[in-house]
């Protein structure tokens, strides 16, 4: 059996112990020791968990190709995303304004800091159904 053969089964193997992914939705294919994995899942944080085959022996590298296409209805995102904003305390109702479409997210608006700034995009990529974060806040 050939080495990327077997850096393919074993990151197969390792894919299945992932309790946050289904791995028999992610395609991996083996090269020279560089994973490749392709598919779909729901979350930004289910893509990353993917890469936790980074440790495995023999690993060189990893090219994540999954795409995130959430399984939620996006229609209330903005209002949802402003919500969660104002519970956080950092921000005011009217101090950041939220547009989503589909599973893109557009902040606009003003903080104090970078913390804030950083909070606000946090936050927006929490939402479920986000598969993008364009932060145009200002820092003033």
């Amino acid at each position: 059996m050939s080495h990327d053969r077997q850096l393919q089964e074993s990151v197969l193997a390792e894919l299945n112990w992932e309790p946050s992914i289904t791995a028999a939705h992610i395609g991996v294919t083996a090269y020279a020791g560089v994973i490749t994995l392709t598919s779909h899942v729901d979350t930004l944080a289910q893509k990353y968990a993917a890469e936790n085959v980074r440790t495995l022996f023999g690993v060189i590298d990893i090219s994540n190709q999954i795409a995130i296409k959430p399984h939620v209805d996006t229609s209330d995102m903005s209002t949802d995303i402003a919500q969660a904003l104002y519970r956080t305390w950092y921000f005011e109702p009217e101090a950041i304004k939220v547009n989503a479409v589909g599973g893109k997210v557009i902040l606009t608006g003003n903080v104090h800091s970078l913390h804030d700034w950083d909070v606000a995009r946090s936050v927006a990529w929490c939402a479920p159904g986000t598969t993008v974060v364009q932060n145009e806040i200002s820092i003033a």
